[in-house]
């Protein structure tokens, strides 16, 4: 390589080290690891029209309202939230032999709502996401043609259902309505996890980051400034 050619490429290079910001700028473009901040969490009981708190075996959604803040230099997007770790029968009404639990492993995906999945650079916002519905036909404790697969557990000596779709006494606390009010206690305890999906990577929202379990209608879900005030209120509490 003649000496005109080597100028030509050591000007190349510097002139692309100063649009970076110089040694600095590119090492924190390309080699700081992206990430997210989690604000707070408030997952809701979104009851489909015609249905509510006073219903026997109510129809609804089980959605997650967030507050994240992106503290990188560029926006970032979040698409999925993921609910896995161990749960058991809340009911209590069915077990193995030898008076054993039935326990589920978790693994399902929720989603956010379209469009309002970016967070601008150095800013937070709120995200909306979708988990799963619950019809609320299934019995407590039985497991019916899936989506769901048995695996069996030398240490316990039964199976431990994996859930891809879950059923109601599998994320709530039992009652004879079904209806709503609360997580399983494997969510506070930390044994179920509810985790964003960033950068291909899970980030756990920390169990004191999540709120108690609320109820909504279809109409004060919809409604952004409604879901806002909520959140900033059980944030402040």
């Amino acid at each position: 390589m003649d000496l005109s050619k080597i100028a030509i490429t050591v000007s190349i290079i510097a002139a692309l080290i100063g649009i970076f910001g110089g040694i600095p700028g590119i090492k924190k473009l390309f080699f700081s690891k992206p990430k997210i901040e989690i604000i707070g969490f408030m997952p809701a009981a979104v009851f489909d029209d015609g249905n509510n708190k006073e219903t026997t075996y109510p129809k609804f959604s089980l959605t997650g309202f967030v507050k994240l803040a992106n503290p990188n230099d560029f926006d970032v997007s979040i698409n999925e939230i993921k609910i896995y770790g161990r749960s058991q029968d809340s009911s209590g009404k069915y077990k193995f032999p030898g008076d054993k639990p039935i326990l589920y492993e978790m693994n399902l995906v929720g989603t956010v709502e379209k469009g309002k999945d970016i967070i601008r650079a150095h800013g937070s916002s709120f995200l909306r996401f979708h988990i799963a519905h619950f019809d609320n036909k299934l019995d407590p404790g039985v497991m019916h043609g899936g989506p769901f697969k048995a695996v069996g557990d030398p240490g316990l000596g039964h199976p431990i259902f994996h859930i891809y779709k879950p059923a109601f006494n599998q994320l709530f606390k039992y009652n004879d309505r079904r209806v709503p009010y609360e997580l399983v206690d494997h969510v506070s305890k930390g044994l179920l996890h509810f985790a964003i999906v960033f950068n291909n990577e899970l980030v756990i929202i920390k169990p004191s980051l999540i709120f108690s379990l609320q109820q909504s209608t279809i109409g004060d879900w919809n409604s952004q400034e409604k879901m806002i005030v909520l959140f900033n209120g059980l944030l402040n509490l």
